[in-house]
């Protein structure tokens, strides 16, 4: 060794070899990872409702975005689970305000109703008739009816 001891070869020809450096894996890459060949965001479909709820339990407008993707991910990763498409179908409807997508998702579940636990099946007729009531209050010019509206709406004094 050349120069007391310094780890270089005494023949001068300086060989740098980089130690290879696994790519820790954190909870954000994983959770980002669009290829899926990593863990997935969520193990299971309850998982993907839980961190939906959380977050709009917050009511925070700037985690809508956010919300869009945990949702879409949770499809993504667990398309059969009927509780995450009632619930996506509901913030399709209510949180994101997108009517269009949410009719076609409604279709597919309606195919596949009577398959369906009776309880999906009640939460399910719920969001269907809050929607059809939520567009009739539109379509008389209220956004929140109350009876009394409903009453002078009725007698044509609104």
């Amino acid at each position: 060794l050349r120069g007391g001891g310094t780890g270089v070869p005494a023949h001068g020809n300086v060989s740098f070899h980089m130690p290879q450096t696994k790519k820790k894996s954190t909870m954000y890459n994983s959770f980002f990872d669009p290829s899926l060949e990593r863990k997935r965001a969520f193990p299971s479909p309850s998982e993907a409702v839980v961190a939906a709820r959380i977050l709009l339990y917050m009511r925070r407008e700037d985690d809508v975005p956010f919300l869009k993707h945990v949702i879409s991910r949770g499809m993504e990763e667990h398309p059969d689970s009927a509780d995450l498409k009632i619930l996506y179908i509901t913030f399709l409807r209510f949180v994101f305000k997108s009517p269009i997508a949410a009719a076609e998702q409604e279709r597919a579940v309606k195919a596949r109703l009577n398959t369906l636990p009776i309880d999906f099946q009640y939460v399910f007729y719920v969001v269907e008739r809050k929607a059809t009531q939520a567009s009739a209050t539109e379509s008389i010019g209220f956004g929140n009816v109350t009876s009394m509206h409903l009453m002078e709406w009725d007698a044509g004094i609104a």
